[in-house]
């Protein structure tokens, strides 16, 4: 085998790979859907068990500012 030659297994998985991207671009409206049942559950089944003090959760100031 030469060295730019890739292997059957090689192939398969660039192959997988390409595939899942393929389908992200030709699906828009369908991740779209995804991204929004996504939105959907956390909204309603986690964030408001985030959201008070004591939630367990560690508090991240992303802004930089002081609480």
């Amino acid at each position: 085998m030469r060295e730019n030659e890739f292997t059957e297994t090689d192939c398969v998985k660039l192959f997988k790979q390409a595939s899942s991207v393929e389908m992200l671009i030709k699906a828009p409206d369908h991740v779209a859907k995804v991204a929004a049942d996504i939105a959907e559950h956390f909204q309603a089944h986690v964030a408001h068990k985030a959201s008070g003090v004591g939630s367990g959760l560690p508090h991240r100031n992303v802004h930089g500012l002081q609480a």
